[in-house]
């Protein structure tokens, strides 16, 4: 039987007590160290999570849902294994080298985050958020960025004969960088 905490804040992993198949609903987490907790068959829903790390973790059989993350690291995170992963919020979070890809991560919101080398590959981006957000070397191969916005966004590239891109939001000196993938010479 599942454990449910309710409402409760958190600033000391030993004081969470590492509770495995456990629902935290609209906790509030800051500055935890998460890389020892066993996150197995936890679910976190309408939850925040304040300056905490989450490095090189890999997720399995666990839920986020309505969660924002603020100033968090996610550092070689892998989340293809997630069993529900729904409208997440990262506000000047480090998401380098992470892993989402084949997921749904439709009306996702990445605020001013540094997401570097993520690998978006075939993920669903519709409607998504990258505000501020460092793109450099993502990987947005096959994926569904329709209706996303990546206006204000530094070094986002997709091929646009490689991705679903209608609707994408773009400043047009960003789109003609885009251009290239299609080789053309403008003059």
């Amino acid at each position: 039987m599942k454990e449910h905490i309710e409402g409760k804040v958190f600033s000391d992993l030993h004081a969470l007590g590492l509770i495995p198949n456990s629902i935290f609903e609209g906790c509030q987490f800051d500055q935890m160290d998460f890389r020892e907790f066993d996150f197995k068959a936890t679910s976190f829903i309408h939850c925040k999570f304040h300056k905490s790390n989450f490095n090189n973790i890999e997720f399995h059989n666990v839920g986020f849902s309505d969660c924002e993350f603020n100033e968090c690291s996610f550092i070689g995170t892998s989340w293809i294994k997630l069993k529900k992963l729904q409208k997440l919020t990262f506000n000047h979070s480090t998401l380098k080298l992470s892993s989402f890809s084949h997921l749904d991560l439709s009306n996702f919101q990445f605020l001013n985050s540094n997401l570097q080398e993520v690998d978006f590959y075939q993920c669903k981006l519709t409607d998504s958020l990258f505000t501020g957000s460092n793109l450099e070397l993502a990987d947005f191969s096959k994926a569904n960025i329709e209706g996303a916005d990546v206006r204000g966004a530094s070094s986002f590239f997709v091929n646009v004969l490689d991705a679903k891109t209608a609707g994408l939001k773009i400043y047009k000196e960003d789109a003609v960088f885009l251009l290239s993938s299609l080789k053309i010479e403008l003059f």
